[in-house]
């Protein structure tokens, strides 16, 4: 029987990841904090807020969509984050998302959540070739608000959902050994959500209408002043679709704080050479988080390479 190289490596990922969790202490999910809600989750957790609320500290990305027609879905691939840092105030957590606005305001949002209370327990895994990877649980979320500013869904997955993959199972999704991709869909009067491209939940909208704005936003709930907050990057997808034969980068990006002290949180710009993108389209990196670079609420964000 002849085997091929590339069989040959599989199986030695294989019999290493096998190795390492032999010898490594596996730690199960948090219990009690499975869904439950109109979606999923608990009602006493730090859910995110709207854009601009009060109690949070939120930083980001935003993409004016005004020289778009038709937009009726975004996406952002999140990069994987190793290990992944958890807050220390009890109580507390933090998130990156993808969130829409609507012509008729209302409010899309999904993306990753690291909660205090889930503590940083997560099983060892292969990454980059054999180093030893231990962090925080690591959920997505779903969340819709109505054009009152009322929350009208909520959905909040397993703990551990949203970790990153082992280096053996890295060919699913979009690219997904380097971030997992969030992205909704709006169709009619329904926005239907993705995880890696896998359907999560299907919301009846009403009279919501197609997207308008669109944000990277990164944001902390804590009591402690600059509490830790894992820096993640939006790899090459941070996109919307507007019928046209292949995703845009919306435009202009302007950067926005809300209750951000400005170091330490911020957002940057880095530009992604064509070797590094994954499409036809010239992407940016958007970082946010503790240790950022950053810029002035409603400032063009600086953009390398243009």
């Amino acid at each position: 029987m002849v085997f091929s190289k590339g069989f040959a490596v599989a199986i030695f990922l294989t019999l290493a990841f096998a190795t390492l969790i032999v010898g490594s202490a596996i730690a199960a999910p948090p219990e009690g904090k499975g869904p439950g809600g109109n979606g999923g989750g608990t009602s006493s957790l730090p859910k995110p807020k709207l854009p601009g609320a009060a109690g949070a500290i939120q930083v980001g990305a935003r993409g004016s969509l005004a020289d778009l027609d038709s937009v009726d879905r975004a996406e952002m691939q999140l990069s994987h984050g190793c290990p992944i840092e958890v807050p220390t105030a009890t109580g507390s957590a933090y998130s990156y998302s993808l969130v829409g606005k609507t012509a008729n305001d209302w409010t899309l949002r999904m993306g990753y959540m690291v909660l205090q209370s889930d503590g940083a327990t997560a099983s060892c895994y292969l990454r980059d070739g054999g180093s030893v990877c231990c962090s925080g649980w690591a959920r997505w979320f779903i969340q819709v608000f109505d054009n009152t500013g009322k929350e009208v869904y909520w959905k909040l997955s397993r703990a551990g959902e949203a970790n990153p993959p082992p280096a053996s199972s890295a060919d699913s999704g979009d690219d997904t050994f380097n971030g997992y991709p969030f992205s909704f869909v709006i169709s009619g009067d329904t926005a239907t959500f993705y995880f890696d491209w896998i359907t999560k939940a299907r919301v009846r909208l009403g009279n919501a209408g197609l997207l308008t704005e669109v944000y990277f936003m990164g944001e902390l709930t804590s009591s402690v002043a600059d509490d830790v907050m894992g820096p993640r990057t939006a790899l090459t997808t941070f996109r919307v679709w507007s019928g046209g034969p292949s995703w845009i980068e919306p435009s202009p990006a302007v950067a926005i704080s809300f209750g951000a002290s400005c170091p330490p949180h911020g957002v940057a710009y880095a530009g992604r050479s064509p070797s590094q993108r994954n499409d036809g389209v010239y992407y940016h990196s958007t970082a946010v988080g503790s240790g950022v670079e950053c810029s002035a609420s409603g400032s063009t964000l600086w953009t390398s390479g243009d």
